[in-house]
């Protein structure tokens, strides 16, 4: 199994809803239930200053999701950054968490000169 790491782009709107209204996926964060897919174009096309979001794809399909929230305002904070984690429940234990987490990592320790990233 190939699993193809890559940017979000606003076609994911209907995949990031389906994948982030899943009862596994929201549960234990502070996400709201029933994401519509206008709040995930409106999300995916304003991504705040300094943030990346990734997608995990198998087969064409988005199975996961992640994205990467560093904190540019805050000077005493700019060196560190929020992410978080969404995969689809057929997909977990699979190594979808894993590939998206290791790109994140990657992108924060040789891209984004961070120090500290948190897990929400």
């Amino acid at each position: 199994m190939d699993i193809l790491i890559r940017h979000v782009e606003p076609r994911d709107a209907d995949a990031s809803r389906e994948l982030h209204g899943q009862p596994e996926a929201v549960w234990g964060t502070l996400q709201v239930p029933f994401p519509t897919e206008e709040m995930w174009k409106k999300r995916i096309d304003t991504l705040p200053e300094g943030s990346v979001s990734l997608v995990a794809e198998v087969d064409s399909r988005i199975v996961g999701q992640a994205a990467i929230f560093v904190h540019t305002k805050s000077p005493r904070r700019k060196h560190s950054a929020t992410i978080g984690i969404a995969v689809h429940r057929d997909w977990m234990g699979q190594g979808v968490g894993t590939a998206l987490i290791g790109a994140l990592v990657d992108l924060s320790d040789n891209w984004l000169n961070l120090k500290r990233i948190e897990l929400t």
